[in-house]
């Protein structure tokens, strides 16, 4: 038997029921009626597993006159995984960034909803951070140096930023650059990659505009030696999106509950302790024509490193 599919069998005989009975205490079931599927990409279900059955709760309570009795959340380790549930409809809903959505978009029946906005923001940037004194003011004169991505998943802190980077001309390389070449390396915390960037170790990191103007990820004794050299363009903070093929009625009644329905301040407290949401809004999908465009660019395999 593959290695591979040894670990994907062990993910899903030991940890999902293990998942699935913790969460059936969180979310009340009748015998009848339909359980919704919330869907989630990590390598550490049990760390995600209260913030997400919040928002399964959340979505079940509101959905019961759509038939909905229950819910549950359904993991996945990769992309492949996910598209692969998705398609067999064991997930309903995925909530993620830009970038992974992207990804589960192209192979998989799956459509954009709505945005999510955290802590009242739905949208931000991706930013490249350097130090004051480092002499790097465009982007050709990153030609011969290191940048610091946080990992292969993340929208702000590694596809955008890669895609400017290699439509500007750069080429990019894993490791130490020829003086013609950009290298790169994954520093896996926002906070490492401040760090980094600080000691000399890389010469620019990539973050979100959130990540900088968050003293834990930027400190402040740190931030007052580095500026910031480029920003993108906005894109969305993270999207909500459903399996196409969902009963009409109840994406209908999904939508209803995330898009035409006011909060009310009980909604929002319950909501809250779920990725700090404070609300959603419409999903204008011309906007990800350029993200698209360049998708291809990177590779599709993408695998959650939490």
């Amino acid at each position: 038997m593959p290695i591979s599919f040894r670990r994907n069998l062990i993910f899903c005989l030991f940890i999902v029921p293990v998942v699935l009975l913790a969460f059936s205490t969180n979310v009340s079931a009748a015998q009848d009626g339909y359980t919704l599927k919330v869907g989630r990409l990590t390598s550490s279900p049990r760390k995600d597993l209260a913030e997400f059955s919040v928002f399964t709760d959340y979505l079940a309570k509101r959905l019961q006159h759509a038939g909905v009795s229950g819910g549950k959340v359904v993991f996945a380790r990769d992309i492949n995984e996910m598209a692969l549930l998705i398609n067999n409809k064991q997930v309903d809903v995925i909530s993620d960034s830009l970038y992974p959505q992207l990804q589960l978009r192209k192979i998989s029946n799956l459509d954009f909803l709505s945005n999510e906005h955290r802590d009242g923001v739905s949208s931000y940037h991706s930013i490249l951070v350097t130090r004051m004194d480092s002499g790097i003011n465009q982007l050709s004169d990153l030609k011969g140096k290191m940048i610091a991505f946080e990992d292969e998943t993340s929208t702000p802190s590694y596809f955008v930023p890669r895609v400017i980077l290699t439509q500007t001309g750069m080429m990019l390389v894993k490791g130490t650059p020829s003086p013609e070449q950009v290298g790169y390396t994954f520093a896996r915390e926002e906070i490492n990659i401040t760090k980094w960037v600080h000691s000399g170790k890389v010469a620019v990191g990539a973050l979100s505009s959130k990540d900088w103007t968050n003293p834990k990820r930027v400190p402040p004794a740190l931030k007052a030696d580095l500026r910031i050299m480029y920003r993108s363009a906005e894109f969305p903070r993270s999207i909500l999106a459903v399996r196409t093929d969902l009963d009409p009625q109840l994406m209908r009644a999904l939508r209803n509950t995330l898009l035409e329905t006011t909060m009310t301040v009980e909604d929002k407290a319950e909501i809250y302790p779920y990725r700090s949401v404070t609300g959603f809004s419409p999903v204008m999908n011309d906007k990800f024509d350029w993200f698209e465009t360049h998708i291809s660019d990177i590779d599709t395999s993408l695998h959650r490193k939490d």
